[in-house]
């Protein structure tokens, strides 16, 4: 299935930071005049990802968005995930990710995360 560059971008995000340890009431997508963002909301904290500008319009975005998360959900393999997980992020964008909602204060609750912050900021 292949879908919007940005949509496929925040499912990638999405997954970064399910990876990172946070869960899906703490995750949320926001489309502010054509540029997707990806919002984590945390111990008090937020924390806001934009992604590259779209074209689609708002409906035209909302709609993709829902066949997107359907699919990822619902259809989509494992290696399928992996795979526009990999398009988006590497080790260094998210270690860089990890680095970012750690200096604002975002609750790192993944042991692995912590170690990864821990010795750059703290």
């Amino acid at each position: 299935m292949t879908f919007p560059k940005p949509i496929e971008a925040q499912l990638a995000t999405y997954e970064a930071l399910r990876r990172i340890g946070f869960v899906p009431g703490e995750l949320f997508v926001a489309y502010n005049h054509g540029m997707p963002m990806s919002v984590v909301y945390a111990g008090g904290k937020q924390f806001a990802i934009g992604a590259e500008g779209c074209s689609l319009s708002e409906p035209e975005y909302r709609a993709a968005w829902v066949d997107a998360c359907a699919w990822w959900n619902e259809t989509a393999t494992n290696e399928e995930r992996v795979a526009v997980y990999l398009k988006f992020f590497n080790t260094r964008l998210l270690m860089d990710l990890i680095c970012r909602l750690h200096a604002r204060g975002m609750p790192l609750r993944d042991p692995r995360a912590r170690a990864i912050a821990g010795p750059v900021l703290n």
